[in-house]
């Protein structure tokens, strides 16, 4: 019984994955302080930002960076 409810959990961990990193819309997780934890390609795309520079900011730098690229 345990092994196979080990195995559900990989295959669902697996389609998750799988939905995220293939999904066409910017998919994005933050912590309870606004820091990006996980975001896909989407995402990182939309937003211009490498993956890794995504990951070191949070909504707030991203939402000022937005407003400052705008008023120049």
């Amino acid at each position: 019984e345990r092994n196979r409810a080990e195995e559900a959990l990989r295959a669902s961990e697996s389609k998750f994955r799988s939905y995220n990193e293939y999904a066409p819309l910017g998919v994005f997780v933050v912590d309870q302080h606004g820091r990006y934890i996980e975001v896909n390609a989407a995402a990182h795309q939309m937003l211009g930002y490498t993956e890794f520079e995504l990951l070191q900011l949070s909504i707030p730098d991203v939402l000022a960076d937005r407003k400052s690229t705008r008023l120049n």
